[in-house]
């Protein structure tokens, strides 16, 4: 029998532990999308959602400027990698 992952909004749902595991109980919206193997191309977004690859932050300046880690701005585009 296969098993399927289930991603699940970071902040969402009530944390439990039963007989030593933990669980976690979500209202179905929090569901983001259904993973049925290891590979990130065969996740299945729900509802409204798409998947989306961000695209790399700038390394450096126009002026040529290395930028470091905590300096680069998270970037707001990228590319559809699942619908």
């Amino acid at each position: 029998m296969e098993h399927k992952l289930y991603v699940y909004s970071k902040y969402a749902g009530t944390e439990l532990k039963f007989d030593g595991s933990t669980h976690f109980l979500l209202k179905e919206d929090d569901i983001v999308g259904i993973l049925e193997t290891d590979e990130v191309k065969d996740l299945q977004p729900l509802y409204d959602r798409v998947l989306i690859k961000v695209a790399e932050a700038e390394q450096k300046t126009a002026g040529g400027l290395f930028l470091t880690e905590a300096s680069e701005d998270k970037p707001s585009i990228g590319t559809v990698s699942g619908i």
